[in-house]
């Protein structure tokens, strides 16, 4: 019984650690941040955050990742419910609006400034995005295709839209605002689609 209960008990502790790291990394940023505070926080011992992680910064990088691939599931998998582009990009902005706002600490470790990095990692941020670039591009180029929009560049389109989105998402991490989520998310995809000039009869 004993043997199948232990990868419960690790997973807990990898959690536990994980979670203790978002909070410190957060508010200390990578170099003030100490491993001893962040086990202390976790309620482990130094010695376990090591063989979880053997540096900081092996920590937090995969905290970078793991919160990566959480904002990336909850994204596309939405995506791919929603055919229609407009809609496709109201929920796109609300769902990284909301995703910024309910792990406010892990979206300001994740969109924030990545000078600790190593090379490898930031390669691999830099996959990630073209990767969502990439896939934004092929929804455009979709309506594109089907006359629902003009003839434009998918992936310049796709640059622009990923711009105001990251853009939306800086008081929420950094001046700590709330803001209205659905509200928000229309006012850019109307912007989006309509531009900025005032529309004739109104």
């Amino acid at each position: 019984m004993q043997a199948m209960e232990q990868p419960r008990v690790e997973k807990d502790k990898r959690i536990l650690i994980f979670e203790a790291a978002v909070a410190v990394f957060s508010q200390r940023g990578f170099h003030e941040a100490k491993m001893e505070e962040i086990a202390a926080r976790a309620g482990v011992g130094k010695g376990t955050v090591y063989e979880y992680f053997p540096s900081k910064l092996e920590l937090f990088q995969e905290m970078i990742k793991g919160g990566l691939t959480l904002y990336s599931e909850s994204l596309f998998s939405k995506l791919e419910e929603v055919s229609n582009l407009r809609e496709r990009l109201k929920w796109m902005f609300m769902l990284h609006l909301q995703f910024t706002a309910q792990y406010r600490d892990l979206a300001k470790i994740i969109f924030g400034d990545h000078t600790s990095i190593n090379d490898e990692m930031r390669q691999w941020l830099m996959s990630q995005r073209d990767e969502k670039v990439a896939k934004l591009a092929s929804l455009i180029a979709e309506q594109k295709h089907e006359g629902q929009i003009r003839n434009i560049d998918p992936r310049f389109m796709a640059h622009i839209i990923a711009g105001i989105i990251g853009a939306l998402c800086y008081p929420i991490i950094f001046e700590n605002q709330q803001v209205d989520v659905k509200n928000l998310a229309e006012q850019a995809v109307d912007i989006i689609f309509y531009g900025i000039a005032a529309r004739s009869g109104t």
